[in-house]
């Protein structure tokens, strides 16, 4: 791996009785406890000629004492990718992901959340979250990795660089209403998620359905599972919802069937919109009106987020990506009543 920096290495230690990993060593670091600029310390490092040899042993001798290891040109970054569960989101998201990982040279190794111990045991650089839940307090504590978290929620994301997606509901909304529609729903799998990073998204919601004045008709709300969401989804159209916006990525053809099975008929009666952008949704009858995640996109950003902690531990702002609506088949205007 080739990184336009240095690389840093971690050492372990037996804590308790475990074993854990230590605070890394960067170049700053480094550099600060020497007085000198990062530059010089690097030069040292490198052996170059414009440093003075007191200068170099002196930062040679602290690299040995805080365990740095300058290893830009002998090291492959390893990074854990640390996954939840598999669907077509993360199945994608991954695939990006290795293909960027592949363009970079680092390797990549998953991880379950059922293996956490893995990551203490293990010679890992840094740890990537796919589509996480919820991160485990004392893991995340103990785990001095450097972390990265891509579409990912839970309690502790507040304090973990990221890449997210905007969610889209907004443009999805801002566009069913100039449909005329005004009893609006949107279902989001995840009734278990406790926290407001689990509800991202739904503050876009509420903004778009305030300004409008649709607070009192359009809907977020959260399912368990497939039963929970037929449910739901009858109570809404008993209530003569007109349109819906389905938050996962693997309900859009078994959605269209619930409709039609109910009597209803997309989009005469009710329009429908989906985050499955695979090719399919072109072909279904109807066409399925999606929302696509830009998954190439969110790979490099993740990928470049480690690569800025793993120079020099900076990449700490999280970056929010764009979703595309793509109009099809599935929506229209809303029926007259």
């Amino acid at each position: 791996m080739h990184f336009c920096g240095t690389i840093v290495y971690y050492r372990k230690r037996k804590h308790d009785g475990r074993m854990t990993v230590l605070q890394r060593t960067f170049l700053k670091d480094l550099a600060e406890a020497a007085g000198v600029s990062v530059s010089q310390a690097s030069r040292a490092l490198n052996g170059k000629a414009e440093v003075a040899p007191e200068v170099r042993q002196r930062i040679h001798e602290l690299a040995r004492k805080m365990n740095y290891r300058n290893l830009s040109r002998q090291h492959t970054v390893t990074l854990a990718v640390l996954i939840s569960w598999m669907d077509h989101f993360t199945a994608s998201l991954f695939n990006a992901l290795s293909r960027e990982a592949e363009r970079n040279e680092i390797r990549l190794a998953v991880i379950s959340p059922q293996h956490l111990s893995m990551l203490d045991e293990w010679l890992f650089d840094g740890v990537i979250l796919i589509s996480g839940r919820i991160l485990i307090p004392d893991w995340h504590e103990r785990c001095r990795l450097p972390l990265v978290a891509v579409n990912s929620r839970g309690n502790l994301l507040d304090r973990i660089p990221g890449v997210f997606s905007d969610g889209g509901f907004s443009q999805a909304m801002e566009y069913l209403i100039s449909r005329g529609h005004r009893r609006i729903a949107v279902v989001n799998p995840g009734a278990d998620i406790p926290t407001r990073d689990g509800k991202r998204g739904e503050k876009a919601f509420r903004s778009v359905a305030g300004k409008w004045g649709l607070e009192g008709e359009a809907r977020y709300l959260f399912y368990r599972d497939w039963a929970d969401l037929e449910a739901r989804l009858c109570r809404l159209l008993d209530e003569h919802y007109t349109a819906f916006l389905d938050v996962s990525c693997d309900n859009g053809p078994r959605l269209l069937d619930f409709l039609r099975d109910r009597g209803k008929q997309v989009p005469a009666d009710v329009s429908l919109i989906t985050y499955d952008n695979r090719e399919v949704s072109a072909y279904l009858e109807p066409p399925l009106t999606t929302l696509a995640y830009d998954f190439p996109e969110m790979a490099r950003s993740a990928i470049e987020l480690m690569r800025r902690r793993l120079k020099d531990g900076s990449g700490l702002n999280s970056v929010r990506l764009l979703t595309k609506l793509t109009v099809r088949g599935s929506t229209g205007p809303a029926p007259s009543r």
